[in-house]
């Protein structure tokens, strides 16, 4: 007999108080009907694997974590709904709940159960329905339900996986040795397949899906066991979910306990909760561990030119610039391309007072591979970044008028400067692929700073015709910004809305450039923008991006917003609200 542990892929709560309000992301749910007429129902769906001929079902367990339950005394009915019709987690409502179901159902009851997962049997919804690998359901009340028969339940978008809903499937084999062995090694070899997929397209949410799977099979002796718990720590991370990393990476350390990779992700989380000093003496132990076990290193993927990077960071950030300047110069060694680690090599240089022709020479030693016109560019791009405009400027006069690279750049510093309608006659003399495209959205910015909207939106149509999700966030700006057109701008976040791992970034990636590039009313306008983020982040990342251009007043009021509004701060805002402390007192 096997088990497989399956958690769903999507679920909902639709309220009849609340008709038209999706409540898609959050952490609990709850059924039955409350003071005998607020309705509450659930929506799961979970992807089943496609089995061997010779396997059989033999039960399917539906499992909720009941956190909360008022009424205890009384005896709650409910019932299970398997749906033909899927559903889109982010926008049901009970207005729209219109799924075509079968005709099955199952029943269970509830009393006093609480901090507990119950267990439902819809093994025979399961067996009745031809679709064997989408198992789509509703639960709801009874409509003879006592009144007051509300019970809340954990959500997969809780932050405990522990506490999230799963189905529980079991099966036997009819050749119980290698026939069965055989079945478990493709489902599993299908899930990790799937999950790197999803983990080399960065979207860590789905990739955690599959990961989770197979962490509950977890075989310390399989070969992909420890890239498995590599890659699902960078993924916690990733997501923010810095307690569920924390503890799968104590629980791995146990495992492979001189296992590098392993302490680059403990040096990882510690840089991001700002832990400095545990996180210099991981990636230390990660590279010293690295050049034992080179292999084994380059099989599971991480790289230590990072660990040299974040350790450059942490002496950087304690202003011991010789021994960060050591670490950079290892980073860009190893990897010759890493544009940041180039970035903070200029920034000491600067700050040693070293002439730029001294940077360009350095650059051009560590930078063998390019020609110098190449270097200079890149020298260029990191003089701007860091808002050297005269000494980029005078760069640039350097170099060949028709180097294609020089040319764009020559844009953005005109933006930079302010100087837009000579910025959009540069980009328009730009013919290469290779910047065509962003400058086609730096001119959508300069036309919408001029107020020439019917020119940005020329410029976009020709541009945003494969609807990326960067596309279609700068369509978002110029219809809801500054055109104001409800009707496209609700079309555009449908479209946004398709896109597997969201559009946030790509906004806070926009407001960035636009903080950079407009006037401060400008500016102030285009924050409408996070109107479209749901969650409560958003005044933290303002926080954050107004404390890396410098404004620590206004990034200090943010993270005070954030805290008396959300009541939400995390270890590097608090970090960051002290260094703007620092700053505010010594400027």
């Amino acid at each position: 007999m096997k088990e497989l542990i399956i958690y769903p892929t999507k679920d909902a709560m639709v309220s009849s108080n609340n008709k038209n309000q999706n409540y898609g992301k959050d952490h609990n749910f709850f059924i039955g009907i409350s003071k005998g007429k607020s309705v509450y129902n659930t929506y799961l769906q979970f992807e089943l694997p496609s089995l061997k001929s010779h396997n059989k079902v033999e039960k399917i367990e539906l499992n909720i974590y009941i956190m909360k339950n008022e009424n205890k005394e009384v005896t709650k009915k409910y019932k299970v709904i398997r749906l033909i019709d899927s559903f889109d987690e982010n926008k049901i409502t009970y207005q729209n709940e219109l799924l075509q179901s079968d005709p099955h159902e199952a029943y269970f009851e509830i009393k006093d159960e609480l901090d507990k997962y119950i267990k439902i049997d819809v093994t025979k919804l399961y067996k009745a329905s031809i679709n064997k690998n989408e198992f789509i359901m509703e639960i709801k009340p009874l409509q003879d339900s006592e009144k007051d028969c509300v019970v809340g339940f954990y959500s997969k978008d809780s932050n405990e996986i522990k506490f999230y809903p799963y189905i529980r499937m079991t099966f036997s084999a009819e050749d119980k040795n290698l026939a069965d062995m055989k079945a478990d090694n493709e489902i599993i070899t299908k899930y990790f397949n799937l999950g790197s997929k999803m983990y080399y397209k960065k979207d860590y949410k789905k990739a955690m899906e599959y990961y989770i799977q197979l962490l509950k099979v977890f075989d310390r002796e399989a070969k992909i066991s420890p890239v498995l718990l590599y890659r699902s720590c960078i993924c916690y991370i990733e997501l923010g979910m810095y307690v569920h990393a924390y503890k799968l990476s104590n629980e791995a350390l146990r495992i492979y306990e001189n296992l590098p990779e392993l302490y680059y992700v403990r040096g990882l989380l510690n840089i991001k909760q700002c832990e400095l000093l545990k996180a210099k003496t991981m990636f230390e132990t990660y590279l010293k561990l690295q050049k034992k076990s080179p292999k084994l290193y380059q099989r599971i993927g991480s790289s230590d030119y990072l660990a040299n990077y974040y350790l450059g960071e942490i002496h950087y950030e304690t202003e011991s610039y010789e021994k960060s300047f050591e670490y950079y110069i290892k980073s860009v060694k190893i990897n010759p391309r890493f544009k940041k680690a180039y970035s903070k090599i200029v920034e000491i240089l600067l700050l040693e007072d070293r002439d730029i022709g001294y940077i360009e020479e350095l650059l051009l030693r560590l930078k063998m591979y390019e020609t110098k016109e190449n270097v200079i560019c890149d020298l260029v791009e990191v003089l701007i970044d860091i808002k050297k405009y005269v000494e980029a400027g005078e760069l640039l006069r350097k170099i060949n008028q028709k180097n294609k690279k020089a040319m764009y750049l020559e844009g953005v510093l005109l933006m930079r400067i302010k100087k837009y309608e000579d910025a959009i006659n540069k980009f328009n003399s730009i013919d290469n692929l290779e910047n065509i495209e962003n400058a086609g959205f730096d001119k959508i910015l300069c036309y919408l700073y001029l107020n020439q909207i019917d020119k940005a939106k020329e410029v976009l149509y020709k541009i945003s015709f494969n609807y990326t999700k960067k596309s279609l966030v700068y369509r978002l700006l110029v219809y809801s910004v500054f055109d104001k057109n409800t009707k496209i701008t609700n079309k555009i976040l449908i479209e946004l809305e398709k896109k597997s791992n969201g559009y946030e970034e790509e906004i806070y990636n926009l407001l960035d450039k636009i903080l950079a590039t407009a006037g401060s009313e400008i500016f102030d306008d285009c924050l409408y923008l996070t109107e479209f983020i749901d969650n409560d982040e958003v005044l933290l990342r303002l926080g954050k991006l107004f404390y890396k251009h410098k404004l620590y007043l206004i990034a200090l009021s943010e993270f005070v917003r954030s805290i008396k509004e959300y009541n939400h701060i995390d270890k590097e805002g608090l970090y960051i609200m002290k260094k703007c402390l620092i700053k505010l007192e010594t400027n």
